[in-house]
């Protein structure tokens, strides 16, 4: 399902791009994740993956407060969907450093089944 990001997102799209999270301290370092959407999540924002740029390390909590800031349409799928990071569903304390800045993140929109 997942594979390791090589710096393209194969759909031929550019990913979209939000801005810094300034509730992160400023002495830790600066970097780019790219987050996957899956399903509705990426039917709202219209590409494949998003590009954030962080201070490293956030947590995961944090993550999704800068995407549901940044990306308003996604506040229901970020409130009531989880992080995965290479095909592992992580918890909203555990925390994201620069070993994962170039592991696959996901945005997995909640499911319902039947």
């Amino acid at each position: 399902m997942f594979e390791h990001w090589d710096g393209s997102n194969g759909s031929g799209q550019e990913p979209l791009f939000i801005m810094n999270n300034p509730s992160e301290s400023p002495a830790t370092s600066l970097n780019r994740l790219v987050v996957r959407m899956f399903a509705g999540a990426r039917e709202r924002v219209g590409v494949e993956f998003i590009e954030i740029e962080v201070n490293l390390p956030i947590s995961v909590t944090n993550l999704k407060e800068t995407i549901a800031i940044n990306f308003e349409s996604l506040r229901s799928y970020v409130e009531f969907g989880r992080i995965a990071i290479n095909n592992d569903f992580v918890c909203d304390s555990d925390h994201i450093d620069k070993s994962h800045s170039q592991s696959v993140i996901a945005l997995i929109p909640p499911v319902s089944g039947g």
